[in-house]
């Protein structure tokens, strides 16, 4: 060698280029060089060349191998393709300006050709011998490729040789595409053999060394972990190979006879098949990304689990594919092969967890995501079903809104897979859309009077500002709205267009959305173009269609009732619906055009199309607004022609063949009618013509009901004769205001037409007995704090279907009552003739009423009491023998105070200002002259609540004017939803608790006119509490004893020396002794509303005594109700230890108390603490025999009887104790007192004093002492 050593790293640069110039000028060759080697038997088919003489065919540049694009790919720098595929526009036109600049680039010729002419092809001859078919070479190529894996294989021995051979021609051959990663490189890495083929043979040896029983029962095996739709196909594709080999062999006998010769070569043309589509699905696993490194990792959830090494560590709940719930063993028995197996901590249980779902929907692959989003759609609708009530205790709502789901659904809707858009809207719209019962209840409390009041469940206060998250937690519909869910929701509908229910689920969540609130209806109305697409897709082509085309708009009910909710409002999204959309118009004189509406057209429930009739149902709600808000009143009185043609074609629908659809058609038509009269003026006179039809379709459903058998008809007709009461009640109450209508005329009118219908349903209106239902007390409390609605969701069908029958049972009260007001009203004559109704009404409200019913579904039942006291109040002046009824009717009015809820207040303001303190309502015994001077103070009692009760002017007035009506000034027909009324039950004791709250706020006052109010009050508010429990003394029996006495409590801390004054002090005291007489046991830990902890009150109660109490008697024995021995002993503690220093000053006898002495004594005391607290204080001179007497006779008795107690062997250290500390104590008297204390004799004999000791006291001694 020239050079025998190779360049080191301490060679210079210029040492390298001397080593170069040698090895160059010597001519050698090097000892590596770089060699470009082709694919062995690469081949291309499919492609035909033409071989020509003395001509070498180059191959088109375009066409490159595999490997050199894959290579390119590889080495490729990802900044150069982001510049090549630049489409910005700073890009492009510096590309441009670079191709412009010619004179920077160099003018080359064309190149020269090495022919002068061009080449003439000549065609090879045909050969003469047989032709093999591509397929067939290629069959050929596999078969030499088989050849030397059995050649391979067949090296290890000549009786391995054999016994391959013939295990080969045993065994089918393989049909594994590709062995690489399921042999270990251990075993795989220096070995040339094909991995098929070593697999092939390692089945086959393992085969042959089992018995026939072993490979059933691994046959078996096999079968239960495969689908079993996977096996018949693989069964099937083998017959089916059979049966093609049998083809290629042929039927005839001469065939069969050359078996021996053929029969390998024909199983050699049977399994190239198999062969090219392996090296094909190879070939294209090459084009695969990340196929080229096996990840073994990856691959673990496809191994079988170990069942001995599964654990079930926890108990989650775990769900199947359809939502349905998977027990563990049930988990356990189910075959792998569903899909429901993935291989995490419990891998032996079926089913996926929450976690997992929601894990799973962030997944980066399409299919993973819709199953996710699918298994969560419907749990979501079967937790809102209350399926999982009885095999769960936890809310599944709750738990999927905290891990985070509202936020996935939105991200999904952004997913670009329309599939997993549509499944995201889809489990959005069940977590929004309200329940099937809440719907209903809905639709009957619409067609009623004051049904326009709709409840809205907005929680989130304005004036805050939260961040999104925070937000879902207070309110999940403004917290989608923050989220940009509106914009979303029209590019789905605009852009995306989606199938029919896709659509209907994006319009359900519109609904639900703009019936939350008044910022969610008006976020709804005012997003940009989505109104516009709604009236132009869903409304304007309906609007001119004829009837029959209109079958195919399923999505039209949902539209029009986006619209009722956005109309429900206020004025102004009403009057901006109307008005900017003309289509809307038409569509609305279109359904009133159509005499008898579209669902009079068919007389069978069966074929009547329901989403015509509810669109038509909708159309005629969106009117009702109109005019409920003084809106749309021309388009009235240009329609007035065709509304008499519809209130005409009402009696034919209950003369004739009638069904629930028309007679849900009527109830709308007249609502609509009443809507229209409470806009009536005094020149419209000519609307007595439709009183007068409808007091024929009054007449004509009162005797189809009384005929009618079934319970749905039934309801439906109530409700019609209770809309028939509300237009002629609204008619004459606004004919009344007008001073042109004659008086005369107007009684003789209502006595001919109004009285007799009146009479007529008296009897009918007595049997319906009003029931009170409270739907929301039978649920678990599962419903979302972030997603309030009327929790109607866990009722049964029957259940609703009773509760319906209720309303409309109330509804029909409310109205008959409502129609009786407004004729006594009236007319004066009508006043006797309502006399025997009168005297039966106010059992119906005492001897039904439910104690806890929720009062807003009950709320027609509230409005019949309202009605009937100011039906009584009217007509007491005229009627003389209805004097009894007085103290039932003031009863009835109390109560229905209590009741009224939100949106109420105007009939709060009445009640409290007319009726509640009426001077002849309460007035029993004018002869008792404590009675009479409280009653002659009425009206400064009244002055005092009615401060107390004071209601924001706007409240009051929108209350007004909805209760009127008055439809000019109604600004919106939305009210607050809550799950308590308006007052609180114990609202006669509020103004007590206000000036309570209002000392502990300021503090003691010292101006005279602030104590002044306050004594004022507290004294008027006490007389009429008095005055209450003595002429309604069952009124306020649902108000717990402990209650009433804590709100009593409170004139005590509301000044220094209130209860002091003359007044006061015995009103307290009687009040005190009122409600003491007859109590047993009290329990202050029960809950008490407005108080959240008792034993801080009654700590600042004793605070207050030490200061202001000055040892009065009152107070005295007030402070010791919470120590009697049914009350906790940290009461006790509290006097007797934190505060014993009040203890000189409660002097009281045994005959001084509020309760009786053996409140006090029984049962045993059996805390220490409070034993010793005993002690500590006699000890200490805080109470005394001859000063304290009761005190010190309920701390001898507890101790006495604890030391001396009948059992020798209990508690002996305690008691031994104790007794040193008695002995220790320097008062003698004590001493005896408690040593000679006889627990056998009666108590009110066992503190006479005792010259000797007690028989069992002195064996207690000595085994004590001992």
């Amino acid at each position: 060698m020239m050079f025998p050593q190779r360049p080191s790293c301490k060679d210079s640069e210029e040492d390298l280029l001397d080593f170069q110039d040698k090895f160059l000028a010597s001519g050698k060759k090097p000892s590596a060089k770089v060699v470009k080697c082709s694919r062995e038997n690469k081949k291309e088919f499919g492609k035909d060349f033409i071989k020509l003489e003395n001509y070498e065919i180059s191959r088109d540049s375009t066409e490159q191998s595999e490997t050199e694009i894959t290579g390119k790919k590889e080495n490729e720098d990802m900044m150069i393709e982001m510049d090549k595929y630049d489409t910005h526009v700073t890009k492009v036109l510096s590309n441009i300006i670079k191709e412009r600049d010619v004179p920077n680039k160099p003018i080359l010729f064309p190149a020269f050709q090495s022919h002068a002419f061009p080449p003439l092809y000549k065609c090879q001859k045909r050969s003469t011998g047989v032709k093999k078919s591509m397929f067939a070479q290629q069959f050929q190529a596999q078969d030499v490729k088989k050849k030397a894996c059995n050649q391979s294989t067949s090296k290890s021995g000549s009786l391995e040789e054999s016994t391959s051979a013939n295990l080969q021609e045993m065994f089918p051959p393989s049909r594994v595409i590709s062995g690489d990663g399921l042999i270990p490189l251990s075993n795989n890495r220096h070995q040339s053999v094909d991995p098929v083929c070593q697999i092939h043979e390692e089945n086959i040896k393992q085969i042959a060394g089992m018995t026939e029983q072993e490979i059933l029962q691994e046959q078996q095996k096999i079968r239960t972990l495969l689908n079993p739709k996977t096996i018949d196909f693989l069964i099937n594709m083998k017959k089916q190979k059979t049966t093609v080999g049998e083809k290629l062999m042929g039927n005839t006998t001469q065939k069969k006879d050359k078996s021996t010769a053929d029969i390998p070569h024909e199983k050699n043309v049977l399994q190239q098949s198999d062969v090219l589509l392996s090296e094909q699905l190879i070939k294209q696993r090459a084009r695969w990304m990340g196929m080229e490194k096996v990840e073994d990792e990856k691959m673990e959830w496809m191994k079988l689990f170990d069942q001995n090494n599964c654990k079930v560590i926890d108990h989650p709940t775990r769900f199947d594919f359809e939502g349905k719930l998977l027990s563990v063993d049930k988990s356990q028995n189910i075959p792998t092969y569903v899909g429901l197996h993935h291989h995490g901590k419990e891998a032996s249980l079926a089913g996926y967890t929450l976690q997992e779902l929601l894990t799973m929907v962030r997944s980066e692959f399409l299919q993973q995501r819709v199953i996710s989003l699918k298994v969560l759609d419907r749990i979501i609708r079967k937790e809102k079903m209350y399926e999982y009530q009885d095999n769960t205790t936890t809310n599944l709502m709750q738990v999927l809104l905290d891990a985070g789901l509202v936020f996935v659904l939105r991200w999904a809707l952004d997913d670009r897979s329309y599939i997993c858009m549509q499944a995201a809207v889809s489990a959005l719209s069940a977590l929004l859309s309200t329940s099937e019962g809440q719907r209903k209840f809905l639709e009957i409390n619409f067609l009623s009077h004051r049904g326009l009041e709709q409840p809205f469940f907005q929680l989130y206060n304005r004036s805050q500002k939260l961040e999104t998250l925070e937000l879902l937690k207070k309110d999940l519909i403004l917290g989608l709205l923050s989220m940009n869910l509106l914009p979303r929701i029209r590019y789905i509908l605009e852009v995306c267009n989606p199938d029919t229910q896709m659509k209907i689920n994006c319009l359900q969540i519109l609904e639900r959305i703009s019936s939350h609130s008044i910022d969610a209806s008006l976020k709804v109305l005012d997003c940009p173009r989505l109104i516009k697409f709604l009236v132009n897709t869903y409304i304007e082509n309906p609007a001119k269609e004829s009837f029959p085309d209109l079958k195919h708009l399923d999505a039209l009910p949902q539209v029009t009732r986006i619209f009722v909710n956005i109309a429900l409002t206020g004025r102004y999204a009403c009057n901006k619906l109307f008005q900017q959309h003309e289509s809307i118009y038409k569509l609305v004189t279109k359904f009133l055009a159509e005499v008898g509406g579209f669902a009079g057209k068919e007389g069978d429930d069966n074929t009547l199309e329901t989403s015509i009739l509810e669109s038509e149902l909708n159309v005629l709600k969106f009117w009702i607004i109109g005019l409920s808000y003084g809106q749309m009143l021309d388009l009235f009185r240009d329609m007035g022609t065709s509304l008499l043609l519809q209130l005409q074609a009402c009696n034919k629908i209950l003369i004739g063949k009638y069904n629930i659809a028309q007679l849900k058609w009527l109830k709308h038509v007249l609502k609509l009618v009443s809507s229209a009269a409470c806009n009536l003026e005094s020149n419209d006179i000519a609307f007595s013509g439709y009183v007068d039809v409808t007091i024929t379709i009054a007449k004509d459903a009162f005797k189809t009901l009384k005929s009618c058998k079934k319970t749905d008809l039934k309801k439906c007709l109530k409700g019609v004769l209770a809309l028939a009461l509300d237009v002629i009640g609204t008619f004459y109450s606004r004919l009344h205001k007008y001073s042109a209508i004659d008086a005369v005329q107007l009684a003789t009118n209502m006595e001919t037409s109004v009285l007799p219908l009146i009479q007529s349903l008296q009897n009918f209106i007595f049997e319906q007995s009003i029931c009170w239902s409270n739907p929301s007390a039978a649920s678990d409390g599962s419903s979302l704090p972030s997603l309030p609605d009327l929790q109607l969701n866990h009722i049964s069908e029957k259940d609703m279907g009773k509760m319906l029958e209720f309303v409309a049972v109330q509804m029909l009260w409310s109205s008959y009552l409502r129609c009786c007001f407004i004729m006594a009203k009236c007319c004066r004559s009508v006043c006797s003739a309502l006399s025997s109704l009168l005297k039966i009404i106010p059992s119906k409200f005492t001897t039904n009423y439910t104690k806890g019913a929720h009062w807003y579904f009950n709320r027609y039942a509230t409005y019949s009491m309202y009605w009937a006291v100011k039906l009584f109040v009217v007509t007491m002046p005229h009627v003389k023998d209805l004097d009894e009824f007085k103290f039932q009717y003031h009863f009835v009015a109390l109560q229905c105070f209590s009741l009224l809820g939100s949106g109420d207040e105007f009939y709060a303001h009445d009640l409290l200002s007319t009726v509640l303190f009426h001077k002849e309502m309460i007035s029993q015994d004018k002869q008792n002259l404590e009675e009479k001077v409280l009653v002659e103070e009425l009206p400064i009692v009244q002055s005092g609540y009615m401060f107390c009760f004071t209601i924001a002017d706007n409240i009051l007035a929108n209350s007004k004017f909805r209760c009127t009506p008055d439809p000019p000034s109604v600004n919106t027909f939305l009210v607050s939803y809550g799950s308590l009324p308006l007052l609180p039950l114990d609202w006669i004791f509020m103004p007590l608790i206000q000036a309570y709250d209002a000392t502990v706020q300021r503090g003691e006052t010292s101006n005279p006119r602030e104590i002044s109010h306050v004594l004022r009050t507290t004294r008027v508010v006490l007389k009429f509490i008095l005055l209450v429990e003595k002429t309604n003394p069952n009124y306020m029996t649902h108000i717990c004893l402990e209650a009433k006495l804590t709100r009593l409590m409170c004139v005590f801390l509301s000044g220094s020396d209130i209860f002091l004054e003359p007044t006061v002090h015995g009103l307290l005291s009687t009040l005190f002794g009122f409600y003491c007489s007859n109590c047993e046991v009290l329990d202050f830990e029960a809950p008490i509303a407005g108080l959240t902890s008792f034993f801080d009150f009654y700590t600042s109660l004793l605070e207050q005594f030490e200061a202001v109490s000055y040892g009065d008697k009152l107070f005295s024995s007030v402070v010791l109700l919470p120590l009697a021995q049914s009350c906790y002993a940290k009461y006790k503690l509290a006097l007797w230890s934190q505060h014993r220093d009040s203890l000189r000053v409660i002097t009281l006898n045994t005959d001084q108390t509020l309760l009786l002495r053996s409140a006090y004594l029984q049962p045993l005391e059996r805390s220490t603490q409070v034993l010793y607290a005993y002690i500590h204080a006699i000890a200490g001179g805080y109470c005394q025999y001859e000063r304290n007497p009761f005190l010190y006779q309920i701390a001898v008795h507890h101790i006495a009887s604890f030391i001396f107690q009948r059992t020798l062997v209990t508690e002996m250290t305690i008691r031994r104790k104790m007794l040193n500390v008695v002995e220790s104590v320097k008062d003698e008297l004590f001493r005896k007192h408690i040593l000679r204390y006889d627990i056998s004799a009666e108590i009110p004999n066992r503190f006479e004093s005792l010259n000797y000791l007690p028989a069992w006291n002195e064996t207690v001694l000595k085994h004590l002492r001992s």
